[in-house]
């Protein structure tokens, strides 16, 4: 027998609805694998499936620990289905898993079973997630201390280009001003610029000892601390960066997907990384055309359909994939443009017609999608010249200049 569970979680327990007997029945499930192991012993001998929204990986474990079958949906997802199985109803946790209930049990969703591709996939996601989130405080953190130097200490703001050099965050843990450069002996000095380049050296070192009269002798003690603590957080920051770099490369270089479509001129390991975990995603969940670009946030969606009025319809970009996925996608946009004759032309089509960039960029990403997972089946590599010759005998208009 078939049994269908939706489960609206929160931290200590799950409100949950399932058929049994043609009727919908609820019960509250406690967080812990007895409480879930002893309801799931009520269907002892039944295939159990459960929809569960995404957002706590405990919650899905225990579920697949006690031998259900699980589909983790998104939550936007989740909610946008809801919204179109009724337009009123005040909403609790049993609404809610009434609506996962009717979810997991829908046709469009059945085919999400777990698959032995998904836990590839998801240790894919994990790994490029973790280096784009150290990424971004990276950044973060070297916009920081350019402004603290801007504020405190602006020639060697000035003459520096990267703040987050090896050899810069030791010159500025070793004198963060311009008066504790000056304290140190000329020895000390030489030793810390070692790093740089000798040609700019003596400049470098003057830069670091010029006091444009902006600290104060009283804030003086202050300014240090404010840019040690962030050298010290940066320096931190960029070790768990190159962690990452070095995690994600080495999850990269075993995967067959990744490989190839880094063969592509200006697809490096992080977009390929996000374009494979988009083909796969989309092999697992159903193989539909555009399955890969909805999961990527670079399919649009019909926001008004033109049917109450509107001349046209209107057409937007999803918002439910992940800021990750769509930060892949956008990015891979910009990196064909820039190294491709093919790319560039849709970019200046697109604009011409009234396009946003990012928009343009998402569009130029799914049209590369849906031919690198052509080529990817036949084990082939992109080849532009034989791309753009596609193009011309479809007599695609931007193309033909080419």
């Amino acid at each position: 027998m078939e049994i269908w569970i939706g489960a609206d979680w929160d931290k200590a327990s799950c409100v949950v609805a399932y058929a049994c007997d043609g009727k919908i029945r609820g019960a509250r499930v406690k967080r812990n694998p007895d409480a879930v192991a002893s309801f799931m012993a009520g269907f002892k001998g039944d295939s159990v499936s459960v929809g569960i929204e995404s957002g706590d990986r405990a919650w899905a474990a225990l579920w697949r620990n006690a031998g259900a079958t699980v589909y983790v949906f998104d939550g936007k997802k989740a909610a946008r289905f809801a919204e179109s199985m009724t337009s009123s109803g005040a909403r609790d946790d049993a609404r809610s898993a009434k609506d996962l209930l009717a979810m997991v049990q829908s046709p469009s969703h059945q085919a999400r079973a777990n698959s032995t591709a998904e836990p590839a996939v998801n240790a894919l996601k994990l790994r490029l997630e973790a280096q784009q989130t150290a990424t971004q405080d990276r950044t973060r953190l070297i916009n920081r201390l350019r402004s603290l130097l801007r504020q405190y200490h602006p020639a060697i703001e000035e003459v520096i280009t990267s703040v987050d050099a090896a050899w810069v965050l030791r010159v500025l843990e070793l004198a963060p001003t311009a008066a504790a450069w000056n304290e140190q002996p000329a020895d000390e000095q030489q030793k810390a610029l070692s790093g740089s380049r000798r040609s700019d050296r003596g400049r470098i070192a003057a830069a670091l000892g010029s006091d444009y009269g902006v600290v104060a002798p009283e804030e003086e003690a202050a300014a240090r601390d404010r840019i040690l603590m962030t050298v010290k957080v940066l320096k931190a920051a960029r070790e768990a960066c190159q962690l990452a770099d070095r995690n994600l490369d080495a999850l990269a270089n075993d995967d067959k997907r990744i490989r190839a479509l880094c063969a592509t001129e200006g697809i490096g390991k992080v977009v390929g990384t996000g374009l494979a975990i988009a083909i796969a995603h989309a092999e697992t969940h159903g193989n539909e055309r555009d399955a890969a670009s909805q999961h990527i946030g670079a399919a649009p969606v019909t926001s008004k359909s033109g049917t109450m009025g509107d001349r046209n319809p209107h057409i937007t970009m999803r918002r439910t994939a992940s800021s990750t996925m769509k930060a892949i996608a956008f990015l891979c946009g910009i990196q064909l443009v820039r190294n491709h004759a093919w790319a560039k032309a849709a970019f200046t089509h697109y604009k011409s017609r009234g396009k946003t960039t990012a928009s343009a960029y998402r569009r130029i990403t799914r049209s590369f999608l849906r031919v690198t997972r052509a080529l990817l089946r036949d084990g082939s590599t992109f080849d532009e010249a034989r791309y753009i010759s596609a193009l011309k005998s479809r007599r695609v208009e931007w193309a033909m200049a080419l």
